[in-house]
């Protein structure tokens, strides 16, 4: 049904279609890009009445003519100006469209009257996602800042008492929630700049293990001490490793986001094994944790965003780490996968070594 756009040019997000008081089509707006995805566009020869043309918008939603006969006619007839909008499936994707009913003006003594579709897609899901994000966000920093606060309060009454073990605990209960906020806020940061487009690259001479991995696991040793787990870096072949190029900012993100879920989801008293492995196509890095499998039929879903797998480890998160990491790897063209099995998970990305051609 759909036509698609140019590759050269943007495609237009209003698309409008004039007739008269007679209901004779007069022709469609210049812009009919939007009109070509939607199935509805006129040819610029064709002369139709617009009753003739509202059937055609039934390839939008069966029932979308009638409900804009009525508005039409009171258009044509009363001069009342209307705008509906509606959500309509066009190649399998959804589409949020305002379509507006107005007198644009006279024309060699009659007056001129347009349907205009206006494509509000991007917005409208953009401000869905948001929404989203904000009661999730919402939801989701609540548990841990109560936490901290009633450890403040606990940790004040066992001052009083002297009980030293007492204010140990609520320290470190402040130090996990604190270090999980912190991680929270750094995920919906990531995914605004990653929505919105807004995330840039540059790219440098980087070493991967000293620049970015150890600064990493520096930071993380109050969690990978909870667990009693400690990581291992090896480079194949032959120990040797290779300079990327690449942004460590970016890489940091991802390697971070892979090393936060292999500690939550590994078991305790376990290794976690990173290795990079370089090639004349660039490097390859892996993580891999030891615990629960994750099923096959789960694991692309593992990179959508806010999915959560049910892992009975009562790990708490918002499912952006790994959405955003993989948008992250895309971005300079690598790719991201996860294998699991035989009681291990291993997540692998791929970074270049040098310039692109």
């Amino acid at each position: 049904m759909a036509v698609p756009a140019r590759a050269d040019s943007a495609p237009k997000q209003e698309y409008r279609v004039r007739f008269n008081r007679a209901g004779e089509t007069l022709g469609a707006s210049v812009h009919s890009n939007l009109g070509e995805r939607l199935g509805i566009a006129l040819r610029d020869d064709e002369r139709i009445h617009i009753d003739v043309y509202l059937e055609r918008l039934s390839l939008l939603d069966p029932a979308l003519p009638d409900r804009l006969r009525g508005r039409v006619t009171r258009l044509l007839a009363e001069q009342k100006e209307f705008t509906y909008s509606g959500d309509f499936m066009v190649d399998d994707r959804n589409h949020h469209l305002h379509i507006s009913g107005r007198i644009l003006g006279a024309h060699s003594g009659d007056l001129v009257y347009s349907l205009l579709f206006l494509d509000d897609t991007e917005h409208t899901e953009l401000r869905r996602l948001y929404e989203y994000m904000f009661r999730l966000a919402n939801h989701e920093l609540k548990g841990p800042l109560a936490c901290v606060i009633g450890a403040v309060d606990f940790a004040e009454e066992h001052v009083a008492a002297g009980n030293l073990d007492g204010v140990r605990t609520c320290l470190d209960m402040i130090d996990r929630n604190a270090s999980l906020l912190d991680e929270m806020i750094t995920r919906y940061l990531n995914l605004s700049r990653i929505e919105s487009g807004s995330i840039t690259l540059t790219h440098d001479r980087l070493l991967f293990s000293e620049e970015v991995l150890n600064p990493v696991i520096a930071d993380m040793q109050p969690s990978l001490r909870r667990k009693r787990m400690h990581v291992r870096f090896e480079c194949l072949p032959d120990n040797e490793e290779a300079e990327l190029w690449a942004d460590s900012e970016k890489v940091e993100i991802v390697i971070r986001n892979l090393i936060s879920n292999a500690i939550k989801y590994g078991d305790l008293d376990t290794e976690i094994m990173v290795s990079m492995t370089t090639d004349s196509d660039g490097a390859r890095v892996t993580v891999t944790n030891q615990g629960p499998e994750i099923p096959k039929a789960d694991q692309e879903k593992l990179f959508e965003k806010f999915v959560r797998l049910e892992t009975g480890a009562g790990t708490k998160g918002a499912g952006l780490g790994l959405y955003n990491s993989r948008k992250i790897v895309a971005f300079w063209g690598g790719e991201m996968a996860v294998q699991s099995g035989q009681g291990e998970t291993t997540f692998t990305f791929t970074v270049p070594t040098g310039p692109g051609p």
